[in-house]
């Protein structure tokens, strides 16, 4: 009998109890009825259908969430249903979760590389993750398959604007509008931009032609409001956001705007609303929460605003630049909460020393008192007053600002330059009248100082006499012929009264006398935006001309048709 060597396996042999339950187990599986799938390849396709629809339709009903839903659980059935993809890819871009928008996009240009969407969609996330060299990329990708494609040239104005390069972003903005009239964005994109360079008329009229190609368009009406909010036209700018939110119920975009305008506008409460309504609906956006931080801050409450700040410095997504601007904001803000305790301690000790000093009194601590210590305690409590006013004033609660300064004005026996500052608090908060009033007694008492003058100039304007504008603007340039912002302000009064000769002679005035570059930049293209519309206007006069000589021709047959029957 051979020998088993060591290295030689053993044959393992099942015993009869193994055998036995072996036997039973595959008699168990054959006996035992298959599990049933949950549904046929027909109707695998058709579900994926329902829900890929029914996710495509809530996004384009601006129910972003929703659709998130639905387009992922098209995708669960069908992988390759492109169209989910892409819509998906959509919803996450637009609410800014730009790693899955993404990935679910880059899957998009395998399925389909000759759909240029993609490569513009994939450009808009690398602007949103602030990677502008990744930006390019993708969207010249897009022109390099179609050169006149107005999305990515769209695309490459806002990468201009995201470089600071404003010219380059206006050139692409208007390529992207020759190339299709009908798309809307770039009309709103290059509107904004006109915009913050106050060519206002300009960007509403973009606004207005992006709603008139694409009536559906909310971003039109959002940034159609913004400019008429910015402009005080209160109303008007409510309905426009309002239509906004209309028509995409779910976009926290239309609340931000609103909560900046009512903030502007000091209504608090209702500012308040919107910025949590939009954090409601975007909870992953900053700005809700920078605005409440905002409102916050104006009326003292340091830490909330503080805390709030916080909360947005953890969101994912944030680009360095916001990340910046949040964080020097919460500096500031820090630094103002110790400068608000300094001011109400010292505010208390003042008020209490001019209270002993009056025998008692808090009704009349703010009143001018007789006796040395009585003057000491009251001008102690005046400075006391004033610096919480300039506090109240850098932390934006103008109103609060411009009361604690009239409380200080008496104390301190009403000194010409704070006058001058009251009534600068009362400029900033629009507070019209009482502006005028405190800074023509700042001017009258002091005719040297052009600052006066031009903030003045300023209140006229808010109350709509700009002939007294252009009078104040005019003492200003006496006293100071080399001043740019009084040539600049006269430039824009004689604008508004419609006379563009003087308009131009005072704005060329100031461009010589400008200093920075960014002042310069800004009057050459307020020259330009005047010749454009000199232009416009004498192209007008011109047809109107033609029109009544067509008008007058046709009245003079009239009459010898007349003549000839009654011969």
């Amino acid at each position: 009998m051979p020998m088993r060597s060591a290295a030689s396996p053993r044959r393992w042999r099942p015993s009869c109890a193994t055998t036995w339950v072996s036997l039973a187990t595959l008699l168990a599986a054959i006996l035992l009825p298959a599990p049933a799938a949950p549904y046929t390849a027909q109707e695998a396709r058709k579900l994926a259908g329902e829900y890929k629809n029914d996710g495509v339709r809530a996004y384009q009903d601006g129910r972003v969430g929703e659709a998130v839903e639905k387009l992922s659980a098209a995708i669960d059935i069908n992988l390759n249903d492109f169209f989910a993809h892409f819509y998906l890819g959509l919803a996450y871009r637009d609410l800014r979760r730009y790693t899955e928008a993404y990935r679910v996009l880059e899957i998009t240009t395998h399925l389909d590389p000759r759909y240029l969407p993609s490569y513009v969609a994939l450009g808009d996330v690398a602007l949103g993750q602030g990677d502008p060299d990744e930006a390019r990329t993708w969207f010249q990708t897009a022109l390099n398959r179609q050169a006149t494609y107005s999305p990515a040239l769209d695309g490459m104005g806002r990468l201009a604007e995201a470089r600071g390069d404003e010219d380059a972003a206006i050139i692409s903005y208007r390529r992207a509008i020759d190339a299709n009239r009908g798309y809307p964005d770039p009309y709103v994109h290059l509107g904004a931009l006109y915009h913050r360079q106050e060519r206002v008329d300009d960007a509403i009229a973009l606004f207005q032609e992006a709603i008139h190609f694409q009536p559906g368009f909310a971003k039109g009406y959002l940034y159609l409001g913004i400019a008429y909010g910015r402009l005080g036209l209160r109303t008007q700018a409510a309905s426009l956001l309002a239509k906004s939110a209309e028509l995409k119920p779910e976009d926290p975009e239309p609340h931000i705007a609103m909560g900046d305008l009512l903030a502007a506008w000091e209504d608090r409460i209702q500012a308040r609303k919107q910025y949590e309504t939009a954090l409601l609906l975007g909870p992953q956006r900053f700005e809700p929460r920078r605005g409440l931080a905002e409102l916050a801050r104006r009326e003292g409450r340091y830490q909330e605003a503080d805390d709030l700040l916080d909360q947005a410095l953890t969101l994912p997504g944030l680009s360095d630049a916001t990340r910046t601007d949040l964080l020097a904001l919460q500096t500031t803000l820090r630094r103002e909460a110790r400068r608000a305790e300094t001011a109400r301690h010292r505010l208390a000790l003042a008020r209490a020393a001019a209270d002993a000093d009056d025998g008692g009194s808090l009704e009349t601590a703010t009143a001018p008192v007789a006796g040395p210590g009585s003057e000491e305690s009251a001008r102690e409590l005046g400075w006391s007053w004033l610096e919480t006013a300039r506090l109240r004033h850098d932390a934006g609660d103008l109103a609060g600002a411009l009361e604690a300064c009239r409380e200080a004005l008496p104390l301190l026996a009403r000194p010409v330059d704070l006058v001058g500052e009251c009534g600068y608090f009362a400029l900033q908060a629009r507070d019209w009248g009482p502006a005028r009033e405190l800074l023509d007694e700042a001017a009258t008492r002091d005719e040297t100082d052009v600052r006066h003058l031009i903030n003045l100039a300023q209140a006229y304007t808010g109350l709509g006499r700009l002939s007294s504008t252009v009078t104040t603007l005019e003492r200003a340039l006496a006293v100071n012929a080399r001043s740019p912002e009084a040539s600049t302000y006269m430039g824009n009064a004689w604008y508004r009264l419609g006379k563009l000769d003087e308009a131009e002679a005072a704005y060329r005035a100031a461009l010589t006398l400008a200093r920075g570059k960014e002042d310069i930049d800004r009057l050459q293209k307020v020259l330009v935006h005047l010749d454009e519309e000199r232009l416009l206007r004498e192209a007008a006069a011109a047809a109107a001309d033609l029109e009544a000589d067509d008008e007058d021709a046709d009245g003079q047959d009239g009459r010898k048709k007349n003549r000839k029957g009654d011969s």
